[in-house]
């Protein structure tokens, strides 16, 4: 009987043991940080959006193999974008999705989830401002005076904006009476340029039987 306390002792220092070492492995995470941008660019199909960012510690040294998880959702609050990404050795993922024109303008939210054992797990939302395909109209001058009888002539241009490529139907609204535009072309698919004629005419004389 006389050896029984040293063995309950051995046992007692052991099971302390186990207990430090399952407090440090469940306690002592480390963190780790996430940054990331967007870069658009125009395409034939539209906005293809590259979405780019790093892994990194306090330290800043490098996570690699960390699991990105990436949701994109359009204004709607519709998914657009689901996917799973892993971090290279420098610590730097990447993924794109792709804005066709017929998609809604506004605010595109992208969620980003980082984790890997050993750990804590990280977040960061972004926000992509999309403005659809339009174009603009450029003249030389802002006033054309003309007096009855005469007839100018200048060029306007049709600009694309943001990937627009659509036919652009040219007329002119709220003209004073009288007054006559020609369009040359009448039409055209930005950007390019047309010319306009304007014509004022002079007013016919009344003619009177006695």
């Amino acid at each position: 009987m006389a050896l029984r306390p040293p063995i309950i002792h051995g046992m007692l220092i052991l099971l302390i043991i186990v207990s430090m070492a399952f407090s440090t492995s469940v306690f002592a995470q480390r963190s780790m940080q996430i940054q990331a941008s967007f870069n658009p660019t125009q395409t034939d199909q539209g906005i293809l959006v590259v979405i780019s960012g790093r892994v990194f510690e306090q330290n800043n040294l490098s996570v690699a193999n960390a699991v990105i998880s990436m949701q994109v959702n359009n204004p709607q609050g519709t998914s657009i974008l689901v996917s799973i990404k892993y971090t290279d050795p420098l610590g730097i993922f990447q993924d794109t999705f792709l804005l066709v024109p017929k998609s809604p303008a506004g605010n595109y939210t992208t969620f980003l989830v980082v984790d890997k054992p050993g750990y804590d797990t990280a977040h960061l939302t972004l926000t992509f401002t999309y403005s659809s395909p339009d174009f603009s109209i450029e003249l030389p001058i802002s006033t054309l005076s003309l007096q009855q009888g005469q007839t100018s002539s200048l060029t306007m241009t049709i600009l694309s904006l943001r990937g627009f490529n659509e036919r652009v139907n040219l007329t002119a609204i709220d003209i004073p009476a009288g007054v006559a535009l020609q369009f040359n072309p009448q039409s055209i698919i930005p950007s390019g340029t047309a010319s306009v004629t304007v014509v004022v005419p002079t007013p016919r004389e009344l003619t009177t039987t006695l």
